[in-house]
């Protein structure tokens, strides 16, 4: 898994080189697949596990097939961001003990 990790952040800097690699957002699957609409009580949001060939641990998050009002829009980004850790990142020197960082070539 470190080797995946650090691949992907590798190649993706070697890809972009104008992008810096700022942190990780980090937030629970079960969370975001708990998230419901409020009008409806139905679930908001779908995780699917969409492995890539060179980055198995790949992830999607979709809104789920029912409508979702405007109104449930601004709660559902709240929540997300709650999720997510109120958009604070974990730096690289953080993630892992910063492994991902010191093995990463840029």
């Amino acid at each position: 898994m470190e080797g995946e990790l650090v691949s992907f952040v590798t190649d993706y800097l070697t890809k972009n080189p104008s992008h810096k690699w700022h942190g990780v957002l980090i937030g629970d699957c079960g969370l975001l697949r708990q998230c419901l609409l409020e009008s409806s009580g139905k679930r908001a949001l779908c995780v699917y596990d969409t492995a890539e060939k060179h980055n198995p641990a790949h992830g999607e998050i979709h809104k789920s097939q029912y409508v979702i009002e405007e109104a449930d829009q601004s709660e559902l980004r709240a929540t997300l961001f709650e999720i997510f850790n109120n958009g604070a990142n974990t730096k690289p020197s953080e993630y892992r003990d910063g492994m991902v960082l010191n093995r990463v070539s840029q």
